[in-house]
């Protein structure tokens, strides 16, 4: 009969943390940045930015002001997740704008995903 022989710790890890397979450090597409660059998030950003304002336009009260949180995923460059952290507007206003947030495209990044959060004020 063979002894017992020691996993090593980095399969103990995985283990106890299956999330390790899907290590944002593993390299597929070397050609693909690790995170998008400003210049990737700003203009997709932008336009999504200003058709979410639109939604409040006449409906939000002024200075009405929302905050919403974004997860892009790298392998499509798509929103996974939008959810509010704080809201001062219509349920309504707050739909609307955050299915103008989900519509954001960035250029795929070699990390799993981006968290950004979104400040809309109007």
């Amino acid at each position: 009969m063979r002894p017992p022989t020691r996993a090593p710790q980095e399969d103990l890890d995985c283990i106890l943390n299956p999330s390790c397979h899907d290590s944002p450090t593993v390299v597929e597409h070397p050609e693909r940045p690790q995170k998008p660059a400003l210049s990737d998030i700003r203009d997709p950003l932008r336009a999504a930015r200003t058709r979410a304002l639109a939604c409040g336009a006449g409906r939000a009260p002024e200075g009405a002001c929302v905050v919403y949180q974004l997860v892009l995923l790298g392998e499509s460059g798509a929103v996974e997740r939008v959810w509010t952290l704080t809201a001062d507007a219509p349920e309504g206003v707050l739909r609307c704008a955050e299915e103008a947030l989900r519509e954001i495209r960035l250029p795929r990044f070699r990390a799993r995903s981006l968290g950004l959060q979104v400040k809309l004020r109007w």
